[in-house]
């Protein structure tokens, strides 16, 4: 799916639609999501592209966000990431210090990179997004890093938004239509459930973009995905899908400092840093701390002296050692002469 699909939905009070009801429904969904402060989740993901060719991937996420750090744990099983496959990645913004990614793949080349970015950025070149976006939107998780909750909902653009009512999988949803150049977009919203969306669909042209969502509560009153179901269709054959199952999901609690800090990484010792962010360019995490990597290539290349003795041994002079030679031949054919002189008597 290319980039610019990637579409949120919530446009919050847009000028000059005229629509209050609309204003007021999109407004409760979005304060739905930005009630969540804090959130731990893990999330299980399988995607199949089916056009041109097929192909398939699956991977695993953990994820920790306290509202200004986040990061992000993920093995993707995919044999063309090489010697990532099946291979965790750590990404965790903010966490070095405000305005830096560091970044950890645990394989066995040990290197880790620390860069700038922006100080409200979560954005990165893999997989990393704002969490509170899981749901509420067309793209695929590996669409959703171009996007952050309190920044993403522009004014797009809309022709006719309306709200209307409509049962769908046996609930009363609100129903936010609008039409675009190109399409139409239907976002089926759960009042009873935080006005969050259960169900979007988007047609563009001969493709059709379709996601369904069933959500769960959890503790503190929220509700949160449980599964996602994202499905690309093309002149009416499957080209994309993806599911998202959400495991352990923890809402507004405390999480531990050490989650966001270097030791709580799982880093391997020995594991070589560069920092695009810092004077000091490369580091090398060792006994729990950062070093500086050339202190440490320093420390292993120099040659530990040898200390000389106080009082070294005196050195054995040479002619004690023929002394006891021409003792032990002699020695030797004494006792072969006594051998012989018994053996004739």
């Amino acid at each position: 799916m290319p980039a610019h699909l990637l579409f949120v939905f919530l446009a919050v009070g847009l000028p000059g639609d005229g629509a209050d009801e609309l204003s007021r429904v999109e407004k409760a969904s979005l304060d739905s999501r930005l009630a969540v402060r804090t959130i731990t989740v893990s999330l299980r993901r399988q995607s199949e592209d089916f056009l041109p060719k097929p192909d398939s991937r699956r991977g695993e996420m953990n994820i920790w966000f306290d509202g200004r750090r986040l990061r992000v744990d993920h093995t993707d099983h995919y044999p063309s990431l090489e010697r990532m496959n099946g291979k965790r990645r750590v990404e965790c913004f903010h966490c070095l210090r405000p305005g830096t990614l560091f970044v950890y793949n645990d394989t066995d080349q040990l290197q880790s990179t620390v860069t700038k970015i922006a100080a409200d950025s979560f954005v990165s070149e893999d997989i990393s997004f704002d969490p509170r976006l899981l749901g509420y939107s067309f793209a695929s998780l590996s669409l959703l890093r171009h996007a952050h909750l309190d920044r993403v909902f522009a004014r797009t653009y809309r022709k006719n938004p309306r709200v209307v009512v409509e049962r769908w999988n046996g609930v009363e949803c609100q129903v936010i239509r609008y039409d675009y150049d190109g399409g139409t977009v239907a976002i089926w919203c759960d009042p009873a459930r935080g006005h969050q969306p259960i169900r979007l669909e988007k047609m563009s042209g001969t493709a059709q973009y379709l996601v369904e969502i069933d959500l769960q509560p959890v503790h503190g009153g929220h509700w949160y995905p449980k599964k996602i179901t994202n499905r690309v269709t093309t002149e009416g054959k499957l080209a994309e899908s993806e599911t998202v199952e959400v495991g352990d999901v923890t809402i507004n609690k405390p999480i531990s400092e050490e989650v966001f800090s270097l030791s709580g990484l799982g880093m391997r010792d020995n594991t070589h840093i560069y920092s695009t962010a810092d004077a000091e360019r490369d580091w090398m995490w060792r006994g729990g701390k950062l070093v500086k990597f050339r202190d440490v290539k320093k420390s292993e290349t120099t040659t530990p002296v040898v200390p000389t003795p106080l009082h070294p041994p005196e050195p054995t002079p040479y002619w004690l050692y023929a002394v006891a030679a021409v003792l032990a031949v002699g020695a030797f054919l004494a006792l072969r002469l006594a051998f012989r002189r018994a053996k004739k008597s």
